[in-house]
């Protein structure tokens, strides 16, 4: 029995693991995540506070926008939401 197939198994390790565990016995570390934790442009911005979230001081308590935080826009000029805050080299 391939070690996958054992895990497979476990009652205990099924609950805890079993999204992660693909047919192949390859493992999928994060299979929720949408977005990536870093940014080309937001990771760059002194404004960012928070990527886990995508927060930043500009779009406050709402998650920085997905072509933001996928670079489809540079943020250097003013959009809804962001009162007036655009993009801010960090240091």
């Amino acid at each position: 029995m391939e070690l996958h197939e054992a895990l497979l198994q476990d009652p205990e390790f099924v609950k805890e693991f079993g999204g992660m565990l693909n047919p192949n016995g390859s493992v999928t570390i994060d299979r929720s995540r949408v977005h990536p934790p870093w940014s080309d442009v937001c990771s760059r911005c002194k404004r960012l506070y928070d990527p886990g979230i995508r927060r930043c001081e500009a779009f406050g308590d709402s998650p920085i926008p997905d072509d933001i935080w996928f670079g489809r826009d540079d943020h250097h000029t003013p959009r809804a939401g962001d009162g007036g805050l655009t993009f801010a080299p960090s240091p």
